[in-house]
């Protein structure tokens, strides 16, 4: 069955158009593997934040700090690593949970990503319904009951009732060791560190024993690819070219500080598109404006806010923690 899990929502417009440009990463998804509920993929951001000021109920509208609002619910739909569900059954899948009555009224836009061992889906629900202009709550019982209709369509599907198999936490502890180790004895000696047994059977397997003593074949693991002797041989080498005679300490220092460099590049790269699809949606506000009536709110401000907003999150690394991810 798949797992739903909610993440830490951003609380300003440039948040919002972070997490758009996070999930339709090309290093992720493809466009066929993109969609939307109530609202068009190419024109997500504008149609969130139009809602929004429809209901005046944007992140400058309201009497609360700017970035005290929820401006969006991000959460995952993720498959059994074990499961290999198709990118395409997660689409469709996908489009079928949002038919579930919690998202009427919503705007909802997803992205099946492929990046993982796990096909996963993350979803971006608007905080304002269309409808209704009510905030999206969702009490416990609402919760449960959308877990449940989520473990009927994996029925339907076919999909086992054991996301989180025994072979998924054995890969998990296999995929670390082997991102530090730099030979054999250190690959084995890593594993054993943490419960796990590992052993040469014949020319080209290797056989894996979890703490319980079940055992798993190398070309059991997915993609089996990466898991042969010689794939495996070739990370090391790479690790030792890399890391040399640094102690466990030194890599996992350097492997974070890699991950925050990589955290940040993205963030650059994607301030530029954000800036445009703010400024695009800041001078509709404004011709909007000038045909209403005086007295009504000035939107046009929604450009100048998102923009602190932004260079606040560039310089101070706030908003969304893009290490949540699953």
């Amino acid at each position: 069955m798949a797992i739903i899990k909610f993440i830490r929502p951003g609380k300003s417009a440039a948040a919002l158009g972070n997490v758009i440009n996070y999930i339709i990463n090309p290093e992720k998804t493809i466009p066929d593997l993109i969609g939307g509920h109530n609202c068009f993929p190419d024109h997500v951001f504008e149609q969130f934040m139009a809602t929004k000021n429809t209901w005046d109920k944007s992140v400058i509208n309201t009497k609360q700090a700017p970035t005290s609002g929820r401006q969006y619910l991000h959460f995952t739909h993720a498959f059994g690593d074990t499961e290999h569900v198709p990118p395409e059954v997660a689409k469709e899948i996908a489009d079928r949970l949002l038919q579930h009555s919690d998202f009427n009224g919503f705007q909802v836009f997803y992205a099946v990503h492929t990046d993982r061992v796990h096909t996963h889906t993350h979803f971006i629900v608007n905080s304002v319904n269309m409808e209704t202009g009510r905030k999206w709550q969702q009490s416990k019982k609402q919760l449960d009951a959308l877990k449940a209709y989520s473990n009927q369509l994996c029925r339907e599907y076919g999909l086992k009732e054991c996301p989180k198999h025994w072979k998924s936490l054995l890969f998990a502890s296999v995929q670390t060791s082997l991102v530090y180790s730099r030979s054999w004895e250190e690959f084995f000696a890593d594993l054993q560190e943490k419960g796990y047994g590992a052993k040469f059977t014949g020319e080209k397997y290797i056989t894996f024993t979890d703490p319980n003593g079940r055992s798993c074949r190398n070309n059991k693991l997915y993609p089996p690819e990466r898991f042969t002797k010689e794939a495996m041989e070739a990370q090391f080498k790479q690790n030792f070219l890399r890391y040399g005679n640094a102690s466990r300490d030194d890599i996992q220092r350097r492997l974070e500080q890699l991950a925050i460099q990589r955290r940040q590049d993205a963030v650059d790269a994607n301030v530029g598109q954000t800036v445009t699809a703010l400024l695009s949606t800041a001078k509709q506000l404004l011709r909007d404006d000038t045909s209403q009536a005086n007295g009504h709110t000035h939107h046009g401000k929604l450009e100048g806010q998102a923009l602190k907003d932004k260079r606040k999150e560039t310089e101070f690394g706030e908003g969304y923690d893009w290490g949540q991810e699953i």
